[in-house]
């Protein structure tokens, strides 16, 4: 049977980057995965200065990315994840999408744990953001639409050290019942919150 593409194979990838809780487009891992991907050949936008309250992050992703085409990749960490995914939520069913590839992302996260998993500043940014944490985990948003414009090509990439997400097994199994998502387990990554990891392009260049 000859595969069907969603995408153009001939035509330049788009990679959009939406970062984590307050981490600016020169942070973390963003950098170093943008210059790879550009050396690869692909068009990359990192987005910078997204806001952690939900509707105004979704607000902001409405305007930055007010449609997707099928040579588009979305990438996301932690709650850039979910907002993506929420954002994804509200398009057209028979949207097209490349691919799309979650790091350290989460559907619920513990206010208090005494897990060594998570060091004594991470407990105090979470338990003072709270508040603003939580309309993320509680408020729901539609699966199956997601499912369908991703169809099978939702990659999640998870630690076993997570410091937010203390139980990965459980948060495993929702993304991949909730949205058929292929997860990747990383031993010993805690939140992806280091300047380089191979596994996230290598992970792109699969789709």
């Amino acid at each position: 049977l000859k595969k069907t593409l969603s995408y153009n194979p001939m035509a330049q990838r788009s990679i959009i980057i939406n970062p984590a809780w307050g981490a600016g487009a020169n942070s973390q891992w963003y950098p170093k995965l943008k210059e790879r991907l550009l050396q690869e050949g692909s068009k990359v936008t990192v987005l910078d200065g997204v806001p952690t309250l939900l509707p105004d992050h979704l607000q902001f992703l409405q305007k930055e990315i007010p449609s997707l085409d099928g040579n588009t990749v979305l990438v996301g960490h932690s709650v850039g994840c979910q907002g993506l995914l929420r954002h994804l939520a509200t398009l057209p069913e028979n949207t097209k999408v490349a691919g799309v590839v979650l790091v350290a992302a989460w559907f619920f996260g513990e206010k208090d744990t005494d897990s060594p998993n998570r060091p004594a500043g991470w407990q105090g940014f979470i338990t003072g953001s709270w508040e603003k944490l939580q309309p993320w985990i509680d408020t729901p948003f539609d699966y199956e639409r997601v499912k369908a414009i991703t169809n099978g090509r939702l990659h999640v990439i998870v630690s076993d050290s997570d410091p937010f997400t203390i139980d990965y097994q459980k948060n495993i199994k929702l993304f991949e019942e909730r949205l058929g998502a292929k997860v990747h387990l990383e031993p010993g990554k805690a939140h992806f919150n280091e300047p380089d990891y191979a596994v996230i392009g290598d992970t792109i260049n699969q789709l």
